[in-house]
């Protein structure tokens, strides 16, 4: 039986939340206080379901772990420039304590339907990065896509 550990993974046309990933078993903090340098390894939840179908057709896949993640790593930083630059806007990025952020999940969690939670803020915090000694896209036969290609796609959808 094989078992994947994933990325931050990317739907398709959708904005979701990251998931939980194998940074987050390991349990790396990020100690620099909201300042959006955070790392993620984003990947494409369609080549994510490519590497699914792969792992099952298998004909023997002894005891093994997967970690699928996307070409690069990004700062939370870098990926929010990225969605600006691919929208064509000028991004105004302040960095915000996490306490804050934790305050803010806190008040939020209130509602019915929190706009965020507090677990979300301890994500935030945990590098999520696919280990390079682990088997993952490559060991599959799958070039994951870039985010800059995705959010292109994405973004093309909405105008």
């Amino acid at each position: 039986m094989a078992r994947l550990r994933l990325s931050t993974s990317l739907p398709p046309g959708v904005r979701r939340n990251h998931e939980t990933t194998a940074g987050a078993a390991q349990g790396y903090r990020d100690e620099r206080d909201g300042r959006g340098l955070t790392r993620l390894q984003p990947a494409y939840v369609e080549d994510v379901a490519e590497a699914i179908g792969r792992i099952m057709q298998r004909a023997e896949t002894p005891s093994m772990i997967f970690e699928l993640g996307g070409p690069r790593v990004y700062s939370y930083e870098e990926i929010l420039r990225a969605v600006a630059h691919q929208a064509g806007i000028a991004p105004l990025l302040i960095p915000i304590p996490f306490a804050v952020w934790h305050a803010l999940a806190w008040a939020f969690e209130i509602l019915p339907n929190p706009l965020l939670t507090r677990n979300q803020v301890e994500l935030m915090q945990i590098d999520t990065v696919s280990s390079p000694e682990m088997p993952g896209f490559g060991e599959l036969g799958i070039s994951p896509q870039s985010l800059e290609a995705i959010l292109q796609r994405m973004l093309s959808n909405c105008g």
